[in-house]
């Protein structure tokens, strides 16, 4: 019987290694029981031969069959994965997983989301005890979104090695990318327990606190990694971010640029329009504004930038620029409660009160009921102007009761939010 040739395709995504002769190899080792059987057979001193003899003898007979029809069928055709899958099923039965998983493997190269032999592999590294190749499988199940399947693939890794130290960091990362952030915590604090003078773990822990509300605990951790890396930028990055939820606007403006210095250029963006907010909440407008407008000479399409922008263009009275970028801003998204709000209260600057009252309305309908008074306050004023500016007194008075019915609705919204507060 020929033996059958396992080819590389070009849709492998790494190199996989041909066994040595896989087929005659489980041949001679079936073969070999078969021999075995046979002389228990010949050596009975019954009449009757025993029947595990017979059974295994049987059972070795389909196994020999199976195995040449699936390398009959490779022989014709190098990558039939229900051979392939086959060869490597016969070898984890003859507890020969090395062989086992380069079949799979060949599988995997062929149909990189064949979620039936991705298990089998799994199966396979756990009796090799290879965690590398468990973390890889791990990092698969992710990018294919399978997060269940990575979680047993760690797990397996921390059977074999509880102390794996990128097991656990990633494991972390899993983690905390579905929001379990107690959990990963827990796997973080484990490998700095190993590790103590790693910036990425120090970080990785400082972020899942800080997602748990403990911005002081956070802090210490991502300070530390500072202090070890200078140069590590999501520490630095998320460092800014606490400072300015603390109102430490000078800590956040050094930390964000000291972000900006080493972060990748997908990351500037979110940097540059972070150290804009914050140079808005140090009233300095001015150089907020270079700041969004650097944002916007990289991604006209950032929507936080152009609302930020004509926020800065409406508190310096300049309703011309805020109302062109607000606008802008309303075509990125056009259901945004706080563009619509702005951009109503810039045009009621202008005294273009029917706009004014449309969109004030649309974002009174979808605002957060923390900032409805504001904008049911603004609506009041909006109608109150279009009373007095009325022709008739019918209109004066329909407008009029349409704006003490805002008032009003803004003081009962702003009493509930106090009260929420208290």
């Amino acid at each position: 019987m020929s033996i059958p040739s396992i080819q590389s395709t070009n849709r492998t995504t790494q190199e996989v290694s041909t066994p040595a002769s896989p087929t005659q190899e489980m041949l001679q080792r079936v073969a070999s029981v078969v021999l075995q059987a046979i002389q228990n057979i010949q050596n009975s001193t019954t009449d009757q031969p025993h029947v595990t003899d017979l059974d295994m003898l049987s059972s070795s007979a389909r196994c020999l069959a199976k195995i040449g029809q699936f390398a009959q069928t490779l022989n014709v055709e190098p990558n039939n994965m229900v051979a392939l899958e086959g060869l490597g099923d016969i070898c984890c039965l003859e507890a020969n997983p090395s062989i086992a998983k380069k079949y799979y493997e060949k599988v995997m190269s062929i149909d990189p989301y064949n979620g039936t032999v991705m298990a089998k592999l799994g199966d396979v590294y756990a009796m090799l005890r290879d965690t590398r190749m468990l973390e890889l499988l791990a990092k698969t199940y992710v990018e294919q979104g399978d997060n269940e399947g990575a979680k047993i693939q760690y797990k397996r890794i921390f059977n074999i090695d509880p102390n794996n130290i990128d097991a656990l960091n990633n494991f972390g990362l899993l983690l905390s990318n579905l929001e379990d952030y107690s959990s990963a915590q827990l796997y973080y604090e484990r490998a700095a327990a190993i590790e103590p003078n790693s910036p990425e773990i120090l970080t990785n822990l400082g972020i899942a606190v800080l997602r748990q509300g403990n911005l002081e605990q956070s802090k210490t951790y991502l300070i530390q990694a500072l202090n070890i890396n200078p140069n590590f930028w999501q520490a630095s990055y998320h460092l800014g971010q606490i400072y300015y939820q603390q109102g430490e606007l000078e800590n956040a403006k050094k930390a964000f640029l000291q972000s900006l210095q080493h972060a990748p250029d997908k990351k500037t963006i979110d940097i540059l329009n972070l150290l804009g907010a914050t140079c808005m909440l140090q009233r300095n407008h001015d150089q907020g504004k270079q700041y969004f407008e650097q944002v916007l000479n990289i991604d006209p399409n950032h929507l936080l930038a152009r609302q930020n922008l004509g926020e800065v263009f409406r508190i310096q009275r300049n309703f011309v620029q805020a109302e062109m970028h607000l606008r802008n801003a309303l075509t990125l998204d056009r259901y945004d409660w706080f563009t619509l709000s702005r951009l109503g209260a810039v045009l009621y600057r202008q005294d273009k009160l029917e706009e004014a009252k449309y969109f004030l309305e649309e974002a009174a309908s979808l605002t957060p009921s923390s900032f409805s008074h504001q904008i049911l306050h603004c609506l009041g004023n909006v109608l109150l102007s279009m009373s007095n500016l009325a022709q008739d007194e019918d209109t004066k008075r329909k407008y009029r009761i349409y704006a003490t019915d805002r008032f009003n609705q803004a003081q009962y919204a702003d009493y509930e939010y106090r009260s929420r507060q208290d």
